[in-house]
């Protein structure tokens, strides 16, 4: 099983592309069972991998479970989460009653185990936590170089995980670079190019900062002949979007020539343009930033080539 924060769309396609499982979209959080927990630690909207040890009704069923089957753990710490906004059980008393059932000793300061207790509609879960996301993503946060209107570097994790197989990423509108740092963290080769030469130089400023191998140069997103396993780019917004419209479509229509598929960021729903670009299967999610402004990420399948996404097509349907 694998909890994540429900703050957008995205959350569910990221679970999807790195789990293979779709968290249920009735609880509070994004809950997927059955789920692959070894991409976890890559994730940039997940919050635990769980293996599950019990499950019962209420609290009292679980913890007889628990001293039944002589469950023992020392050094532990247990984590409560709420994933029913309607279930009644309380922090307060569920934690200490699963403590007591466990044969051992707590440690809060320093746990060697982390467990976690989940109070959903019907039952209540307990398991134990195997792995969680690294947060490699937070060190981009003080890159050199950037853009007011850069990608949060959490945002631009969630981008790139949304292709986990992916050995080769190509960003043709690359600004500062947020996406390929992103890429470059998570092992791929990470390629980036943008009309504007001042942008290059701020990526590949930025790359040589963190130590990565980057390879960024001045071409033109409408004409490029670069092949990748994934296109992942950041479109304009705001009056860019419509007063450049024509420019925009033309790099969205080369970009299901460089790659099987596309994951691109924009300021409204452009899944006509995907569609008439020759995108299939054309997905958007939406990524609230405040309450006047909120990105679109798009996936699509090129018509050119078979797809190597995964997961994350099956996260939304029209």
């Amino acid at each position: 099983m694998c909890v994540g924060e429900r703050e957008n769309e995205l959350v569910a396609a990221e679970c999807a592309a790195l789990t293979g499982a779709m968290p249920d979209r009735a609880l509070t959080h994004a809950v997927a069972r059955n789920a692959d927990i070894r991409r976890i630690p890559r994730a940039a909207y997940l919050r635990f991998g769980v293996r599950v040890v019990a499950e019962a009704p209420d609290l009292g069923a679980l913890c007889r479970q628990l001293r039944a089957c002589s469950f023992r753990a020392d050094g532990f710490r247990i984590e409560f989460c709420r994933l029913d906004p309607d279930a009644p059980l309380k922090r307060t008393e569920a934690v200490p009653a699963a403590a007591n059932a466990i044969d051992g000793r707590p440690n809060l300061s320093n746990p060697s185990e982390r467990f976690l207790l989940a109070a959903m509609g019907g039952s209540v879960l307990f398991g134990r936590i195997e792995t969680e996301p690294n947060r490699s993503y937070e060190t981009h946060q003080r890159k050199p170089r950037r853009m007011s209107s850069s990608l949060p570097p959490r945002l631009a994790r969630a981008m790139a995980n949304l292709a986990p197989d992916a050995r080769t990423l190509i960003d043709p509108c690359c600004g500062s670079g947020s996406i390929l740092l992103e890429a470059a963290a998570l092992g791929m080769r990470a390629v980036g190019c943008d009309l504007n030469p001042k942008m290059v130089g701020m990526t590949l400023e930025n790359a040589r900062h963190f130590g990565y191998e980057i390879e960024a140069f001045k071409a033109d997103a409408r004409t490029l002949r670069r092949r990748a396993d994934v296109v992942s780019t950041d479109l304009p917004y705001g009056k860019n979007l419509q007063a450049d419209a024509a420019n925009l479509q033309a790099i969205a229509a080369n970009a299901a020539r460089l790659a099987p598929m596309a994951v691109i960021a924009a300021g409204a729903d452009i899944r006509p343009w995907m569609r008439a670009a020759g995108f299939a299967d054309a997905r958007v999610y939406k990524v609230p930033k405040n309450a006047h402004f909120a990105r679109y990420i798009h996936t699509g399948v090129s018509r050119w080539k078979p797809s190597i996404l995964k997961g994350a097509a099956d996260a939304r349907r029209e």
